[in-house]
């Protein structure tokens, strides 16, 4: 409907709108409206973030600022939000839960992959000490009884034997036991005996040289260096000669758990330990020039996997010689040396 007024005429109906939401001609905003389309599925969850899409151009340069947020409220409030675009933005929240519980699920599963890491480890590094050998050496005898000439011997040698208790009137040679405490069996073993003798050279006294006994130098060769023997020699013509070693090595196959191996005495140190006595009973007045004897006993292995293993042990010897001729008989003290640091507080007091 259409009335007169003068030379004017004033529209009573809204011009029609563009689909992109601006009026075809008005100078003001009169009759603006957003045009039906597709928004984006997360702007329909967030609708503090529709606010802040852009006003058209010509409308914020007409409109003041209050108008501006009134209209982007209106925008809003006539944007239409389907059902679909709800679910779309839910499943994306959903699908970014998801992501940040996997996230944190691959964490916690890395650290616990670790964690069975390190307890494996453990695990096997304590199997592994549960079956390494636990190899204890301890002597059978408590004294020397080292004698020659001896009745029973064959070609008149010397006889180096050891009382097991001081009412042992039938001594025997020294033997020490070698156990295996541990769990698992120790293989190829090589047990060392070596003296640490810091007694000079090896030399029978001059008194005892007419009886038959002598030191001689043997020549070395590209597998043993030279060495020296104690030369033993009879008024009957029979002798016999030991060597004087330092150091002597014993090889054992292997020793179970809870196995018992016997090992003897080497008789060639038994033999050095002879001559010492010798030479300790010419030293005697005031003990000058006399050192103490320590046997270092070393012992080393392989497991069943291959690993090494190795221990020591530690004795003192004490021989000592009262002057007799036929027969001579040096006799001995033999204790364990302690492996691990002791005390300075004495004994006994």
């Amino acid at each position: 409907m259409r009335c007169s007024q003068g030379n004017h005429a004033i529209a009573t109906e809204p011009k029609p709108v563009h689909a992109v939401g601006r009026p075809i001609s008005a100078p003001t905003n009169a009759g603006f409206k957003v045009a039906a389309g597709p928004v984006f599925a997360f702007e329909a969850i967030i609708i503090g973030f529709l606010c802040l899409r852009p006003v058209p151009s010509d409308c914020l340069s007409r409109t003041s600022p209050v108008a501006v947020r009134g209209l982007r409220f209106q925008r809003v409030k006539e944007m239409p939000i389907t059902s679909g675009q709800i679910f779309d933005g839910i499943a994306a929240v959903a699908t970014l839960g998801a992501a940040f519980a996997a996230a944190i699920s691959a964490y916690v599963s890395s650290k616990s992959a670790e964690a069975a890491k390190e307890a494996v480890k453990e695990a096997r590094l304590a199997r592994k000490a549960e079956l390494a050998p636990r190899l204890v050496l301890e002597r059978d005898f408590l004294d020397f009884h080292l004698q020659w000439p001896h009745s029973n011997t064959l070609n008149g040698e010397p006889v180096f034997l050891a009382r097991k208790h001081w009412k042992d009137k039938d001594p025997s040679p020294p033997t020490f036991s070698l156990t295996n405490h541990g769990g698992g069996p120790a293989l190829e073993l090589q047990v060392v005996f070596e003296f640490e003798d810091p007694n000079g050279d090896l030399l029978v006294p001059e008194q005892l040289r007419s009886f038959g006994l002598s030191v001689e130098e043997e020549p070395g060769s590209d597998v043993q260096p030279a060495f020296k023997t104690l030369l033993y020699q009879g008024q009957d013509g029979r002798g016999a000669g030991l060597p004087l070693y330092q150091r002597f090595t014993t090889d054992i196959a292997n020793c179970a758990p809870g196995q018992t191996r016997t090992i003897d005495f080497p008789q060639a140190l038994l033999n050095r330990l002879f001559l010492r006595g010798l030479q300790y009973w010419d030293r005697r007045a005031g003990m000058e020039g006399i050192e103490r004897l320590v046997l270092s006993v070393r012992i080393s292995c392989h497991t069943v996997e291959g690993e090494s293993y190795s221990t020591q042990f530690r004795f003192h010897a004490f021989p000592f010689y009262h002057g007799a001729r036929d027969p001579m008989v040096v006799h001995g003290h033999f204790w364990e040396l302690p492996m691990y640091p002791k005390s300075d507080e004495p004994r006994v007091i």
